[in-house]
């Protein structure tokens, strides 16, 4: 099996098996459904914060925070166009 990085700004990549879900911020704030989220995003108090990544690794949820769009993560994340996104 390949593995898979993307870069997902602020010097940070992770692997795309381990990636559950991709959310913008202004549309996750509008929805109380969300509230662990949306307090892990508070507590950042990070204005340029533009999409969060909930990843799960080793049976570990996570949220990673970053100032890079949806748009450009769907982008990095098709196969197609992957492999311009490693770190070197």
């Amino acid at each position: 099996m390949e593995i898979i990085y993307i870069h997902i700004g602020n010097n940070e990549i992770l692997n795309r098996e381990d990636i559950i879900a991709i959310l913008d911020v202004e549309q996750l704030i509008q929805n109380r459904n969300n509230l662990r989220i949306i307090n892990r995003y508070k507590e950042r108090n990070n204005p340029k914060d533009q999409s969060v990544i909930v990843v799960e690794k080793d049976g570990k949820e996570r949220f990673v925070f970053t100032n890079v769009a949806i748009s450009t993560l769907r982008k990095r994340l098709s196969q197609e166009n992957v492999y311009e996104y490693f770190i070197e």
